[in-house]
């Protein structure tokens, strides 16, 4: 029997497949006549994707839309081979501005681009459509005659959120054209329901949930008899019903094998020596973590003893002449780091390592990280999430803000790259808060920095939060479908809520404007390099200034450089498509009244473009012309599909008028039409209260079709 093991774009550039490198392994041990191949389409993908992309955009119906991408904007060679070229040469790699810049336009490029890509990937998944499909079949060619060259039995694929567009649609065209099984396993159907994915996929055979070892052995096992009642993680089809087994898991992961990186080379992801992913541990130590889901994804928390883990770092060295290593453990534990660390300086190996999950409980010391430095660490991951005691204690995180500042100072002194998780908005946090916690951010600006602007909380399904919302003043939980197609509908794993404080766009605006723009700032870097920086003690910290001037803007630097450049006498598509996307990237930096004359230009050219119309008036809202903002919204309305978001947009921009009663009249109609839709009777309530207007709540009737 042969198996294909694919895994596809988008992931980062850097990622060697790691899950199906164990799953290869594990067949070998325990079903050695099955050929097994990985096949990394992602790779391969990233090192041919401005041809692969352009011969898509050549195909591609979408080209007259104002709001597609120009290729001559995304893919231009020179100005992204040298960004790539910066991952694989050394001296460019440690040098940070050069590395930093390299990192924000290769991340803006393809970031883009694969949201370009969601929007024609999805639809064909979920419908035909006469005008997508030539262009769709053309971009996965490549993939599918690859995966046809192994002549598989089965083929199956891993894929986390990001991937499961591109994942979805190559399974489909797998099913089609070659008419052989199509399993399904990863990250996503392990955090969304897979009978749901099931469902709305019918070319999808089989899935495999949470852990892949025993299901996909079982399902090879047993393909021909079809008897999977005893096949652990396993969903499948019987008599017309979906049927989802239990779950099991490998109790002692010192019993797996290590995994088989036979298919991959090594030296074509995107760094100057290679990195190689390893596990210490599956599952999560703490697991109370009240905002996170992945105790859903994932079986009980199990780690491998210390000697099996630094066997593979070994095995590694003399099979690879490997000696980087990033482990991405949801978590290690300040004991078994240390019982890590004690292992590598018995064997006196030479190597560099990370962990992308770091829980620095009081039981972290400076002597701890002392030992570990000398053992090799250079990168630790570290949930901080909020520097607020009284939140930290709500998520119930088991943490101390104080103690984790020290951590972090303690890293940055020893040598090891602290990178800290950070959001913001989580359920009752204060402005009083947001405020005392930007005070200690800038009081010890000289090592605690946060990556980026720091995140937004967003609501997760099966975290305990979404389970007793009560307990966090969580209420009117409102779930919503994330996929659809003509045969069954995804439910989104981040359901909306309501909750008392700011949201998450409010406190990160509060606290930027309260730190100020001399506050530092974290450029973003893949993973894996953050132990090569580390080992040669290069961080990423920038003065803030410098971030929003030369790494913010990679998305504008390539519109205001694409070739040809609008003319401002010249009319056309073109023009209309450079001018909106580099209004965009000036609207995402703030910049709106800067954004009005490309996206003015954008909407003269596409008068009939409800995309152009609604970024006009957004940026024109936003840049206090509330008049003006009004008038593109409604010519966005009247030339669009029913839209609830451009209704609300022309409510706003009354409001913003003064005419509170017309923007009341607006939330009451779409109150009436959306019953369920919770939000919209706070803004009647508001509203009402505001112009002195009973705060009746309107009568629900039915929604109109087509929203």
């Amino acid at each position: 029997m042969k198996l294909a093991l694919v895994h596809t774009p988008s992931v980062w550039v850097t990622s060697i497949p790691l899950g199906l490198a164990y799953l290869k392994a594990y067949l070998a041990r325990e079903q050695p006549e099955v050929r097994v191949r990985i096949l990394d389409l992602n790779n391969r993908f990233f090192r041919d994707a401005r041809g692969r992309l352009g011969g898509l955009c050549a195909r591609c119906p979408r080209q007259a839309d104002v709001t597609c991408v120009p290729p001559e904007l995304f893919f231009r060679g020179e100005a992204l081979a040298q960004a790539e070229q910066a991952f694989y040469d050394s001296a460019t790699f440690h040098d940070k501005e050069r590395y930093a810049e390299a990192f924000a336009l290769h991340n803006e490029h393809y970031s883009w681009a694969m949201r370009c890509l969601d929007t024609v990937l999805k639809p064909f998944v979920a419908r035909p459509d006469a005008r997508l499909d030539p262009a769709v079949r053309a971009l996965l060619r490549p993939d599918l005659d690859a995966i046809a060259a192994e002549a598989p039995d089965l083929v199956g694929f891993s894929a986390m959120t990001m991937q499961i567009s591109y994942s979805l649609a190559l399974a489909k065209l797998v099913k089609e054209e070659l008419g052989v099984p199509v399993v399904l396993g990863g990250h996503f159907v392990s955090v969304y329901d897979p009978a749901e994915v099931m469902r709305a996929n019918p070319f999808l055979d089989y899935i495999i949930y949470k852990e892949g070892e025993r299901g996909l052995a079982g399902l090879v096992k047993n393909l021909d008899t079809r008897t999977f009642a005893d096949v652990p993680n396993l969903v499948y089809r019987a008599e017309g019903q979906v049927v989802v087994n239990k779950e099991g898991w490998v109790n002692k992961l010192d019993e797996l094998p290590f995994p088989d990186l036979s298919d991959y080379d090594l030296s074509s992801y995107f760094s100057p020596t290679p990195v190689v992913p390893m596990l210490h541990s599956r599952g999560c130590h703490w697991g109370r973590c009240a905002f996170c889901e992945e105790k859903s994804a994932s079986a009980k928390y199990r780690a491998r003893t210390p000697k099996n883990v630094v066997d593979e770092m070994e095995a590694r060295q003399r099979d690879h002449g490997v000696k980087h290593f990033l482990f991405c453990d949801q978590t290690i534990t300040a004991t078994s780091l240390e019982r890590l660390a004690d292992e590598i300086l018995a064997r006196g190996l030479e190597v560099r390592y990370g962990f992308s999950g770091f829980y620095a409980s009081r039981q972290v010391t400076r002597e701890l990280l002392e030992k570990a430095h000398a053992s090799g660490c250079r990168w630790l991951y570290i949930g901080v999430e909020s520097l607020t005691q009284r939140l930290i204690a709500l998520m119930d995180k088991g943490t101390e803000s104080g103690h984790l500042l020290d951590v972090i100072r303690w890293c940055r002194e020893l040598g090891i790259l602290p990178f800290a998780s950070y959001f913001f908005g989580f359920p009752t946090q204060t402005a009083e808060e947001v405020k005392e916690e930007a005070r200690l951010a800038k009081e010890h600006a000289a090592y605690f920095t946060l990556p980026g602007d720091g995140g937004e909380f967003y609501l997760t399904r099966d975290s305990d939060i979404y389970r007793h919302p009560e307990k966090y003043s969580v209420d009117e939980l409102e779930t919503h479908v994330s996929f659809a197609t003509a045969t069954g509908t995804i439910t989104s794993i981040s359901p909306r809520y309501r909750a008392p404080g700011l949201s998450g766009a409010q406190a990160k605006k509060l606290f930027l404007e309260t730190v100020g723009d001399d506050y530092p700032y974290e450029a973003g870097a893949f993973w894996s390099h953050f132990v090569l920086l580390g080992d040669n003690n290069v961080d990423l910290v920038f003065p803030r200034a410098y971030y929003r001037s030369q790494l913010a803007r990679p998305l504008r630097r390539l519109a205001e450089g694409a070739s040809p450049a609008p003319d401002p006498h010249e009319r056309g598509p073109h023009v209309a498509k450079v001018s909106y996307h580099l209004g965009l990237a000036l609207a995402a930096e703030g910049l709106h009244a800067d954004a009005l004359p490309p996206l003015r230009r954008a909407a003269e050219l596409a008068p009939d473009s409800p995309a152009a119309l609604r970024a006009l008036a957004t940026s024109e809202l936003a840049a206090g012309e509330p008049d003006a903002a009004l008038r593109a919204a409604e010519r966005a309305l009247a030339c669009s599909e029913p839209d609830l978001g451009l209704e609300i947009l022309v409510a706003s921009c009354h409001e913003r008028r003064g005419d509170r009663k017309a923007a009341l009249e607006i939330y009451r109609q779409l109150a009436r039409r959306f019953p369920s839709k919770i939000a919209l009777f706070r803004q009647v309530g508001r509203l009402s209260r505001l112009v002195g207007d009973e705060p009746s709540v309107p009568s629900a009737e039915p929604a109109e079709p087509g929203y």
